[in-house]
């Protein structure tokens, strides 16, 4: 996987980017649960991701789509 250059919390601006999805599909995502669940950070306000959550989302993800190695 190629190295990302991301910050460590993602707003739904940055993950929209990242998933090349709008900022209205990332929150529907969210809603139907279709991504992992954000954090709430004390002083930032909205939806927060870890990237690390999303790596690890993405990873399993394309893990699933592609099936196991024979």
């Amino acid at each position: 996987m190629a190295r990302l250059d991301l910050p460590d919390l993602l707003n739904v601006h940055d993950v929209a980017a990242w998933l090349r999805k709008s900022p209205k599909a990332v929150r529907t995502m969210r809603e139907r649960g279709q991504l992992p669940p954000p954090i709430q950070h004390p002083s930032m306000r909205g939806l927060l991701w870890r990237k690390a959550d999303l790596v690890n989302w993405l990873s399993q993800t394309e893990s699933r789509r592609v099936g196991p190695a024979t």
